[in-house]
Formats: C-alpha cells, sequence, structure tokens
C-alpha cells in the first residue's frame, strides 16, 4: 500500500493547493507557494506509480476504509468547485502516469 499512499498524498496535495488557490477566484504568481509541498511529493509518487493498480486491487476492504479516512483527513477544502478541480486533477495525474510509463518502457 505504500505506493499507492505516496501516490495519493501527491494528489491530495496538489487539490489542497488549487483548493487554496480558488480562495480569491484568482491565479496569479502569488499561489506558486501553495503548490511546493504537492510538488516536492512528486517524485516519490510517481516512483512506483507502476505498483499502485496491483497494490489498490489487492487492499482488503479494512485497509481501503483506513485510506479513505486518510485522504477525508488530509483534504481540506474550501472552494465550492473543489470535487470538479478533484477530478480534473485525477484525470491529469492519470496521464501523466501514462506517459512515465511510455518514458520508462
Amino acid at each position: 500500500m505504500k505506493e499507492t499512499k505516496e501516490l495519493v498524498s501527491f494528489v491530495v496535495a496538489l487539490a489542497n493547493a488549487v483548493d487554496k488557490t480558488l480562495e480569491d477566484k484568482k491565479v496569479s504568481y502569488a499561489d506558486l507557494p501553495h503548490f511546493i509541498s504537492a510538488f516536492m511529493k512528486a517524485p516519490e509518487a510517481f516512483n512506483g506509480v507502476d505498483k499502485v493498480k496491483s497494490e489498490w486491487l489487492g487492499l482488503s476492504p479494512e485497509n481501503k476504509q483506513q485510506l479513505i479516512k486518510e485522504i477525508e483527513i488530509e483534504l481540506d477544502l474550501k472552494s465550492d468547485k473543489t470535487e470538479e478541480i478533484i477530478e480534473s486533477s485525477l484525470k491529469i495525474v492519470l496521464e501523466i502516469f501514462e506517459i512515465v510509463k511510455k518514458i520508462k518502457a
């Protein structure tokens, strides 16, 4: 579950950064610091990303619930557009994952 947690941690940090950026309904260079912690987690998140699918499929229901609970705790969302942004962010992460797989191949 290590690789899955690392990827989820990255996505959650990215979602929190987007949410903080949207608080004032503007995007500017001043928002870059919100993304630093997310970007710092990216190498760790993508290093073992090829193992995430098998880890996820092998998780017990209890471990899945634990992971969901951790996500709920880590998410600190305030924007009313957050769900939409998270969905878009997850799509981007999956696209990046496909690019990383191609590069590693």
